[in-house]
């Protein structure tokens, strides 16, 4: 066809679908309860139907007459579903059938996000294949064209990133947004039309392509956007409550929903705070029956759920101060935007010291200059359970650590789980034992409060396991606080030495339980397997297996396919045609490894993935384009482009195995202000090395099967499947199970076996290859 190949068409395409991504992952976030893991199911599901649409539309494309045609089609098509799915994206709880409030479990979001999101994907997929097809028809003279066209996408997918991160998140809703990229993908269709010289004879297309543009801009405008944002906002919560306040902050999204007098307060879709009539019993319990352990509570610091009545508890022990750190500060200016009685005599209240800062980030920052005024006689954790990485990181060991050295020598830790005073199941006991386990491994004293709600006191010096009943109401008589609930005859229930004799057996069990750290955070893993047990016994099951399995277990895997690919004679035959694709998958596999890493260990040590998960993506993307066009311009294919997968493999190889030790010396600088820079020079040379492969793995193929249609499609596809494999296996098993050190390990193991493979097959690559264009 002599086709000029439209380079700029393809950035575009990157550009797009970076954003996308990084916007439908922030959306979708908020219909899954925040919980980061979904990421991984996300971009699997995106993975799986891109790679899909790449198999098909490689097959397609050598069947038609003008792919140019069919590309700009699936141009238009890309634009015109892109509002659509961003729509749906508030609605997708009403999808699942989940009430406002409601969690879903792994495998409703794993279904949810497949409906969702698979028709965008499946047409990009189709895109890079039909667009390499349509463009590359002289790929006898130029083998690098595959490649190169990888090149312009990757770098528009940097561009796409760092413009979602820092121009249309801060400016935009994310409806504007989408119908800003609708209407990019349009113009692009538009100037591939006109290039093709084909306006007067596609007068059809080009009416329908102004049409759409026309409705983009229109919708775009702020009396139109906001109204549609709105009305989308009000759906997501089922249309039962009426949304009085809704904002992004870096942390996730904060609304305020109202019915009647009440004010609910929820973060990512999980209500946090109730006003003006907060649960009484919760908050009194929370309070005063941790304090009956501690004689003098002078200096207090709470972590997260401070407002709303547990300050004021706190304030009648007529303490010298309470400092307050609410994980997201727009909690706070939500609160102050709804104001009660109540909440007002909180604020103001001159011993209330509010910290709008994580409260992780704010302990760091008092361990580096510690003095008297930051060593605290109650430190009262106020948060959920770990059913996130964002929470989890107030239940590791390194977070008892950091505890500790901030207690005063008398001070008191407490920690709050769900719990029972009838039954405790297997998901409830194994969550109680990883924080019993963590807690007893850094504090001399550890004592649990049975109840509904239960409470895990920890202190270094306080003999909390030897206080009687008989003690505990004495301290409460003698304190005469004003409470509504608390009385002595709640306290002797509550306290009754039977009743911790049964939690305490309950808590017996023979099974190993996984130690919860910051880089191997199993605590999310038994959150998660503690809800789904009441509401989805298959998750359950699912969870408490993979929480059970080994590294070597694991590493068995890619162990035997190798084995039984090596020892099969006929696919030995075959394997000319199927090395290249195996190693591009695996290769694959440990890329989507590598940017769910960063993007999981971000969030692990700053808790707010939610603003820059479009920057890290852009980061990964920065390096597989620079490691493409690497390739693209010869510089390794000096030496053979076989030699060159090879030594492009032992590097993946040798980087894997250094992963885990620079995680661990990043994360143990936390608070120094290279360590964001560090993991996102990581995820660069990751996706450099990964970039590396996939030109010369499309040189090799095409020198096997010689279309470029084809090649596009299936090395694409195996792309997308192993990418697909990763992102599901790192973000439910592999990092909460193994940790970062054995998921690296695992890669390494991976890496190794499909290297073995490929040296195992024979060399008929290099006679049939000319040399790089």
């Amino acid at each position: 066809m002599g086709k000029r190949t439209p380079y700029w068409a393809f950035f575009s395409m990157g550009l797009s679908i970076a954003a996308v991504q990084g916007l439908l992952i922030r959306l979708l976030l908020v219909s899954f309860s925040g919980n980061e893991l979904s990421i991984g199911l996300i971009l699997g599901n995106w993975m799986l139907a891109e790679a899909l649409g790449s198999n098909l539309g490689g097959r397609v494309a050598r069947r038609l007459k003008d792919a140019s045609r069919s590309f700009i089609s699936l141009q238009v098509g890309f634009a015109i579903v892109l509002p659509l799915v961003v729509g749906a994206c508030y609605l997708v709880r009403r999808l699942a059938g989940a009430a406002p409030g409601e969690a879903l479990d792994l495998v409703a979001i794993l279904w949810t996000s497949l409906v969702l999101i698979s028709p965008l994907s499946a047409i990009h997929g189709a895109m890079f294949s039909v667009g390499s097809a349509t463009y590359g028809a002289t790929a006898k003279q130029d083998q690098a064209i595959v490649g190169r066209l990888y090149v312009y996408e990757a770098l528009g997918a940097v561009c796409g990133g760092v413009l979602l991160t820092f121009l249309l998140i801060p400016n935009l809703k994310p409806i504007q947004t989408s119908l800003l990229l609708a209407f990019l993908g349009l113009t692009t269709a538009l100037l591939l039309l006109r290039s093709e010289r084909r306006v007067r004879r596609g007068w059809g297309w080009t009416t329908v392509i102004g049409l759409a543009s026309g409705l983009c801009l229109y919708l775009f405008l702020p009396p139109q956007a906001l109204a549609l944002h709105r009305s989308l906002v009000e759906r997501r919560w089922g249309g039962i409550y009426d949304v009085v306040y809704e904002r992004d902050s870096p942390y996730g999204n904060i609304a305020v929903t109202q019915l009647l007098e009440q004010y609910t307060f929820l973060a990512n879709g999980v209500p946090i705070l109730t006003t003006p009539f907060p649960d009484v019993v919760t908050v009194e319990e929370t309070v005063h029956l941790p304090l009956l352990f501690q004689p003098d509570p002078r200096r207090i610091l709470v972590i997260g759920g401070g407002l709303g009545g547990v300050s004021s508890e706190l304030l009648k022990y007529a303490p010298e101060s309470v400092d307050y750190a609410e994980l997201d500060p727009v909690v706070i200016e939500a609160v102050r935007a709804f104001p009660t009685e109540l909440t007002q005599q909180e604020l103001q209240d001159h011993r209330l010291h509010v910290h709008s800062v994580d409260g992780r980030l704010l302990l760091n920052q008092m361990r580096q200059q510690k003095t008297a005024a930051h060593s605290y006689d109650l430190m009262l954790v106020n948060l959920p359970y770990p059913s996130t990485l964002e929470l989890n990181r107030f239940y590791t060991e390194e977070f008892f650590q950091l505890v500790q050295q901030l207690l005063s020598e008398r001070g008191l830790a407490v920690f709050t789980l769900p719990g029972s005073l009838t039954y405790v199941g297997p998901g409830m006991r194994n969550l109680h034992l990883m924080l019993r386990n963590g807690l007893q491994s850094v504090f001399a004293n550890v004592r649990p409060i049975p109840g509904d709600t239960a409470f895990w006191l920890a202190s270094p010096a306080l003999p909390i396991t030897s206080t009687t009943l008989e003690e505990l109401t004495a301290t409460w008589q003698q304190r005469t606080l004003p409470t509504l609930f608390i009385t002595e005859q709640h306290l002797r229930v509550r306290f009754d030495p039977q009743r911790l004799a049964w939690f305490q057996s309950a808590l017996q069990s023979q099974e190993q339980i996984l130690p919860n750290h910051d880089l191997r955070p199993a605590g999310v893993l038994y959150g998660l397997a503690y809800w789904s047990e009441i509401l989805a016994p298959a998750t359950h099951r699912l969870l408490t297996g993979l929480s059970r399995t080994t590294l070597w277990q694991w590493c068995m895997l890619p162990i035997l396919f190798s084995m039984a690919i090596g020892l099969s004679g006929r696919a030995r035959h075959k394997w000319n045609g199927l090395a290249i694709p195996v190693v591009v998958a695996t290769t694959g596999f440990a890329g989507m490894v590598c940017d769910l890493t960063v993007v999981l260990v971000f969030q692990i040590l700053y808790g707010y993935v939610y603003q820059h998960i479009g920057l890290i993506i852009a980061a990964f993307m920065a390096g597989l384009a620079l490691g493409a066009w690497t390739t693209t311009r010869g510089i390794v294919a000096a030496r053979g482009r076989r030699q060159a997968l090879i030594g492009s493999e032992i590097a993946l190889i040798a980087f894997w195995a250094a992963f885990p030790l620079l995680l661990t010396a990043l994360a143990s600088e936390m608070t120094t202000p290279w360590v964001t820079p560090g993991l996102l020079l990581l995820n660069v040379l990751g996706g450099w090395l990964v970039g590396l492969q996939f030109p010369l793995s499309s040189q090799l193929h095409l020198a096997i099967r010689g279309e470029v249609s084809y090649t596009a499609g299936v090395l694409y596809a195996a792309d997308l499947v192993g990418a697909f494999l990763g992102a599901i296996a790192v973000g439910i098993a592999l990092l909460p199970v193994l940790g970062t050190t054995g998921t690296c390990l695992f890669v390494v193991v991976l890496k190794v076996c499909s290297l073995a493979l490929f040296l195992a097959a024979p060399n008929t690559y290099e006679s049939q290859i000319p040399a790089a264009g």
